[in-house]
């Protein structure tokens, strides 16, 4: 282990000379270290990002109030396999699927800018079950596989937590195609416009699940909502195809208590239920 340590610990003061010679003056070298060395100490990353953030927050509602939290993913384009959470998957940047790693973001957007608040790796399902790289890059044994839209929700519980101007949720439809994401915004009291599929499921005016089994009095009871072959939710294509024109209209999110701009849905349907 000590072994590992110093060939890090080599490797890390090289990396900081090669970016100090890059300054071009050795007055700087100890307090680049020093900056490169606090952003690697466990747990730092997150405190230096809410302090940026808070900086940059009260700079950015000088301008405009926050219109919205913006979650989505970033790709970082890799090469090999070793890059913890590194995998063939979808990557922003090159517009497909290629060797990357993912981090879910939460960003707080105004009609100026927009200020990064939350930052977390996804580690995907292959990484998540391989001990030999874990153990390797050492991710601690607690990190276990949390998909996009749980690692979203908890970004969102710590702002929550935090004396954060409120605003509606926007997420692409990665996000929004999954119903608990869209129900755990809902339980948190959170407005939101989200993108679906067009196979999403929702209820037409109207209707809605049947209501459990009645309870034979033996095991159990069930809690489990109904659809039978003649009630069913219809598919977001279908029910859209089904309505008339007049069931589209814009939607403004109107301003908060805590302030944020107003931001409209275009063609939105008045009342889905999922």
């Amino acid at each position: 282990m000590a072994k590992h340590d110093a060939s890090a610990a080599s490797r890390f003061d090289e990396y900081v000379k090669r970016i100090a010679a890059a300054l071009n003056h050795a007055d700087r070298l100890e307090p680049l270290r020093a900056y490169l060395t606090g952003l690697l100490l466990p747990g730092t990353h997150q405190a230096a990002l809410a302090i940026a953030r808070d900086h940059a927050l009260a700079q950015m509602e000088r301008h405009a109030p926050i219109a919205v939290w913006v979650i989505d993913d970033t790709g970082i384009p890799k090469k090999g396999t070793h890059s913890v959470g590194v995998a063939r998957q979808y990557c922003g940047a090159l517009g497909k699927t290629d060797n990357c790693q993912v981090v879910v973001t939460v960003s707080l957007a105004n009609t100026t800018m927009s200020v990064p608040c939350a930052y977390r790796l996804y580690l995907n399902e292959d990484w998540s079950r391989d001990q030999k790289r874990r153990q390797k890059a050492e991710v601690p044994k607690e990190i276990a596989f949390t998909t996009k839209w749980e690692i979203a929700l908890s970004a969102l519980d710590s702002l929550l937590a935090e004396d954060i101007p409120h605003a509606p949720v926007v997420a692409d439809a990665g996000y929004g195609v999954v119903t608990a994401f869209r129900e755990g915004l809902t339980k948190r009291r959170l407005s939101y416009a989200v993108g679906i599929s067009a196979e999403t499921g929702l209820w037409p005016p109207g209707m809605e699940p049947l209501p459990p089994n009645k309870w034979s009095g033996r095991g159990r009871p069930t809690k489990r909502l109904r659809r039978t072959a003649r009630h069913h939710p219809l598919s977001a294509i279908e029910l859209a195809l089904s309505l008339p024109k007049k069931s589209f209209a814009d939607r403004s999110l109107a301003r908060g208590n805590k302030g944020y701009n107003a931001i409209t849905i275009r063609s939105g349907y008045r009342t889905p239920r999922s």
